[in-house]
């Protein structure tokens, strides 16, 4: 699991939109940056275009993690197993300053990876996931909270107002501090945490 994908499936670099160097010089650069998990921002320096930066990846990184390369054996507790796990990850790499646009859809984008994972570690894997969901809507709702008490405590008379800004603004730096500490690493065994530059979405069983 720790090699690119064969030749013969690997996505073409778009000349096009390379640096001007070899095009063979290119694709090698851009897939041992993926290889060596690159921050994307660091990666997007060989494409001329954001987009095809993460068309590139995308394509690339679904490849290299296609249900054909599992290797049978558990990513949780290393033992034999046939089942195949589908994790759904969303990944964003940062458009350059000088590239504008009204869409973000065009430095966004969704990637599957398969992987062996054995029916206990499935189930544990799901258990976190219910867990970090819960967690996630919770930092969502303080944080929304923390919004709508910030934008009332205007309207309110003082001090009843001051209290509710100090409130409303401990709340955000509450979820943000919630975000960061909690909710990452994502809910998946420490072999998958980092397979991918992104945000998990979802794990699912392949039949």
């Amino acid at each position: 699991m720790d090699q690119p994908p064969a030749s013969s499936d690997r996505p073409v670099l778009p000349l096009q939109y390379a640096h001007p160097r070899t095009a063979a010089d290119e694709q090698s650069n851009a897939e041992a940056a993926i290889m060596a998990g690159a921050a994307l921002a660091g990666y997007r320096r060989y494409f001329r275009h954001t987009r095809d930066a993460v068309r590139f990846y995308g394509e690339f990184q679904s490849r290299r993690f296609a249900r054909g390369t599992v290797d049978q054996i558990c990513k949780g507790c290393g033992a034999p197993t046939a089942n195949v796990a589908r994790i759904d990850w969303r990944f964003v790499i940062p458009m350059r300053t000088m590239e504008f646009g009204m869409s973000t859809e065009g430095n966004r984008a969704f990637l599957q990876t398969h992987h062996s994972l054995c029916d206990e570690c499935f189930r544990r894997t799901a258990l976190r996931v219910q867990r970090f969901r819960r967690r996630r809507a919770g930092a969502i709702a303080l944080g929304v909270i923390g919004v709508i008490l910030l934008i009332q405590s205007g309207r309110m008379p003082s001090p009843i107002g001051s209290w509710c800004a100090v409130l409303s603004l401990g709340l955000v730096v509450l979820t943000m501090l919630f975000v960061k500490l909690i909710l990452r690493p994502p809910p998946l065994p420490p072999a998958l945490q980092h397979v991918v530059a992104g945000t998990f979405e979802n794990i699912s069983r392949i039949p």
